[in-house]
């Protein structure tokens, strides 16, 4: 996904389970109902650039054996947390803003 803007009234902006690959490049998710950007699993996820900003529950959450890499990307106003790594997940940050 390459300079997109995605949104969801009341669920995740992008669901990425079991093996799946995602890289969201110079991207906004927002105003999702749920978390933006979800990994479960062993899925592999890499953000560059863009924004996450002002979803209901988390910016970023992955579990399991998910792999996330996020690189200049701002996330904002997320409800709960703006990143949520945990159960065995990988995340690997570089130049990344979190702020409520």
């Amino acid at each position: 996904l390459e300079s997109c803007h995605i949104t969801s009234l009341s669920s995740f902006g992008v669901w990425a389970v079991q093996k799946a690959s995602v890289n969201l490049t110079n991207s906004v998710v927002s105003s999702c109902g749920r978390s933006g950007i979800v990994a479960f699993g062993k899925a592999k996820v890499r953000i560059r650039g863009g924004a996450v900003n002002a979803c209901n529950v988390h910016g970023l959450c992955a579990r399991g054996k998910t792999v996330v890499t996020v690189s200049e990307t701002k996330f904002s106003g997320n409800y709960h947390r703006g990143i949520y790594c945990y159960h065995n997940s990988t995340c690997n940050l570089t130049n990344v803003v979190v702020k409520w």
